[in-house]
């Protein structure tokens, strides 16, 4: 296992590094802002008598564009190794932009009927194709682009220009719905967040082209990722499963639950989020580079695994309670600290693992079915879940098994360097 960057690539400086978080920051927001504003998307484009059916409905389409995500993972990670992460990054962009395009312009349920369903799922399908190739080519690049000594606080920005991500767009949820009427941010509000995203797409590809034109060519060619790396695919897969669940039920899943089911106010849903999303962008870097000076990722991991392991009750009783709502914050910003721990470790764990050669590919595959399964359908599964058994602790329950995961992954893929 070797996480020296391969000699092709160049290094990168401060400026450029700025160049891929802003990108990924901006694929981030038009990909979360769907979750953010599912409620009255909802009742836009899946009206229903029944309030949770069209919430299922709205988080089922929210999922189905992960589905989408390891094809991309596929298609622009071989790009990437091929002809160079940055190219990968200038296709992303474009496609995450012609998603968001369509949620500007769709007609709802109201005008077109169940076709205005069907072009929601067409957006969130570009959507998660482009996040395939965009979160893997990303995170490579900035792995490689200095000495193994710093790669864990490089790979961090990647995390933390997710959390600014999240930041903007729940910051952006939050004031139209204080500036607009409830009527008017129903009626056209909400597609405005999508435009605000929407107008920040060409100056990103733009950065994006002009720095692939003058770094990271491909590395050379290695041997095939399959069948040779398969437990390692495997397990890389499952790591990731804690921290994707938590990251996708407190963004997502919390705010709409807490407001549509529990009948709390708004705004701490969207506060909540907020924190989340600051927290991810704050403490990713130090995190990172705690881990680099303890010269080994994976020490982190463990540790920040059974901390979220702690949490988790804590958390969803004091939901329960439905007393002293905005004691949650405090709750909701420990979580993502442990979470963010795991994730940047991790991360640079799982990528160290493999080759260079097909290193994006890998990634991209690993992280896209991870989160597929864990993250995109958490919401859908959690309300399922939550509508079948009428237990509030589903949502505790399904993170727990998720962490355990991880914790099992860990200790496999752990084995296999040795």
């Amino acid at each position: 296992m070797s996480s020296r960057p391969d000699d092709a690539s160049a290094t990168i400086d401060r400026r450029q590094t700025a160049t891929l978080a802003l990108g990924n920051s901006l694929e981030v927001y038009d990909f979360l802002l769907y979750g953010f504003l599912a409620p009255v998307m909802a009742q836009q484009f899946f009206p229903a008598a029944d309030p949770l059916s069209s919430l299922l409905l709205t988080f089922m389409v929210f999922g189905a564009g992960f589905i989408m995500r390891p094809l991309g993972a596929v298609v622009l990670g071989r790009l990437a190794d091929r002809h160079g992460r940055l190219i990968a990054l200038q296709w992303s962009i474009g496609l995450m932009g012609a998603g968001t395009l369509i949620f500007v312009l769709a007609p709802t349920y109201a005008q077109i009927g169940t076709a205005a369903g069907w072009l929601l799922l067409l957006g969130r399908l570009l959507q998660g194709f482009s996040m395939g190739g965009e979160i893997s080519a990303s995170a490579v690049a900035l792995l490689e682009a200095g000495p193994a000594s710093s790669a864990t606080r490089r790979v961090s920005w990647q995390f933390a220009s997710q959390g600014a991500g999240s930041t903007l767009a729940a910051i952006v949820v939050l004031l139209l719905g204080q500036w607009l009427s409830a009527a008017a941010f129903a009626s056209w509000g909400w597609r405005l967040a999508f435009a605000l995203g929407l107008l920040l797409v060409p100056v990103a590809w733009a950065m994006r082209r002009q720095l692939a034109a003058g770094h990271m060519p491909p590395p050379p060619a290695a041997s095939g990722l399959w069948p040779a790396q398969r437990q390692r695919l495997l397990w890389s897969t499952l790591l990731i499963t804690g921290s994707t669940a938590g990251v996708y039920l407190l963004l997502t899943f919390l705010p709409a639950y807490l407001s549509e089911q529990r009948g709390w106010p708004k705004m701490i849903g969207q506060l909540a989020a907020l924190a989340a999303g600051i927290t991810i962008m704050l403490a990713s870097p130090w995190f990172g580079r705690l881990a680099d000076r303890l010269r080994e990722p994976a020490s982190l991991v463990r540790p920040a695994l059974a901390c979220a392991m702690l949490l988790v009750p804590l958390l969803f009783w004091f939901v329960q309670q439905d007393r002293l709502q905005w004691l949650l914050l405090p709750l909701v910003v420990l979580y993502m600290l442990a979470t963010v721990a795991m994730t940047v470790s991790g991360l640079t764990v799982l990528m160290q693992g493999f080759a260079p050669a097909h290193r994006t590919l890998a990634t991209g595959i690993v992280y896209s079915v991870g989160v597929t399964l864990f993250g995109g359908f958490s919401g859908a599964i959690v309300f399922k879940l939550l509508a079948v058994t009428g237990s509030a602790w589903m949502p505790a329950v399904y993170l727990l098994l998720a962490l355990a995961t991880s914790w099992l992954a860990l200790s496999r893929l752990q084995r296999l360097a040795t």
